[in-house]
Parts: C-alpha cells; sequence; structure tokens
C-alpha cells in the first residue's frame, strides 16, 4: 500500500473523545473519493445542511443524527456506535485475520481483550 491509496479521517464526535482523543478513520482513496461526491452531491441537498463542516455527515432526511432512519427500516433498539463498531470488529476478526492486531491499534484497543 502506498500513502496515495489511503486517507486517515479524525473524528471527533464519539463517546471516548475525552480519553483517546480523535478516532482516527482509515478511507481507501476510492471510498474517501466516493464520500467526498456523497457529501457534495447528495448530502448537500438535504434542507438546513449544506456542506457546513460541523453537522453529520450522515443526516436523516430531517437534518438529525441518523437513529430515525434506523427505527423507519423496522430495527429494535438504539443502533449506536458500539454496536456499529463491534460488528466491524467481528467482521474483520473472521474474514481478515491478519489485519486483527492492527485494527486493535487503530481502535486503541488491546488486541487479547477485543479477542474475548
Amino acid at each position: 500500500m502506498t500513502v496515495k491509496e489511503f486517507t486517515v479521517a479524525s473524528a471527533r464526535e464519539h463517546k471516548t473523545f475525552h480519553i483517546h482523543g480523535h478516532a482516527h478513520v482509515v478511507l481507501t482513496s476510492n471510498l474517501h473519493n466516493w464520500m467526498n461526491v456523497f457529501i457534495q452531491e447528495v448530502r448537500s441537498q438535504v434542507p438546513g445542511i449544506g456542506v457546513d463542516e460541523n453537522q453529520p455527515v450522515f443526516p436523516s432526511l430531517n437534518g438529525t443524527k441518523m437513529q430515525s432512519i434506523w427505527e423507519k427500516a423496522g430495527i429494535d433498539g438504539p443502533i449506536h456506535g458500539t454496536l456499529l463498531r463491534k460488528g466491524a470488529v467481528t467482521a474483520v476478526h473472521r474474514n481478515h485475520e491478519k489485519e486483527a492486531s492492527n485494527l486493535a491499534d487503530l481502535m486503541a484497543h488491546k488486541e487479547d481483550t477485543a479477542l474475548q
């Protein structure tokens, strides 16, 4: 992998920011380009959102955070970052075992804890 093949995005809005600081999300250059297209072409069409840097990347149709979209999809219970994060960790452990230690490092986790 070369430096041009990925971008690291820093997310401030997450529950352990006060402990770990920004969460670092690694995006392939292709995914980064698609995110930019989404922000410029789709997200900017939501009333009241536009391209302001301080708005959620994935707003609902009324401009709020995504929780309401899960309810409309018929998914019971709160869907939150922890659930999505655990799902991502499980998927990496099942499908990309060699990357598990890299993922643990990026998420500021101990690898042995993630294996439990």
